[in-house]
């Protein structure tokens, strides 16, 4: 098991959306802080689910600097013309690090 803690960047508005019955999932697009400003950042969503996810869209906005404690997990698309990898972060706890002031 990858288990990880990573600081990133809100980017997106959380949405939520019913899968079965009362079971909710929320997405919010994020990206990985960094002290290096000459990289570039890696972007990818992260998906909350049931009451964790009421709690993004209760208490964060887009600009927070959030703590996100998860497994990760790489999937792995081949085909003949391209190969592609994509992160994919189950989330069990979010803390706040950096809280945007609204006014």
């Amino acid at each position: 098991m990858n288990l990880c803690i990573l600081i990133v960047q809100i980017l997106s508005i959380p949405k939520q959306t019913s899968i079965q019955d009362d079971n909710f999932v929320t997405k919010i697009q994020v990206q990985l802080s960094t002290m290096n400003q000459q990289k570039s950042f890696d972007q990818f969503p992260v998906f909350f689910w049931g009451e964790l996810g009421e709690k993004v869209i209760e208490h964060f906005r887009v600009g927070d600097y959030v703590i996100l404690e998860g497994v990760l997990n790489f999937e792995i698309f081949a085909s003949s013309s391209f190969f592609e990898k994509k992160l994919n972060l189950t989330v069990f706890n979010i803390c706040p690090f950096l809280l945007v002031d609204i006014d």
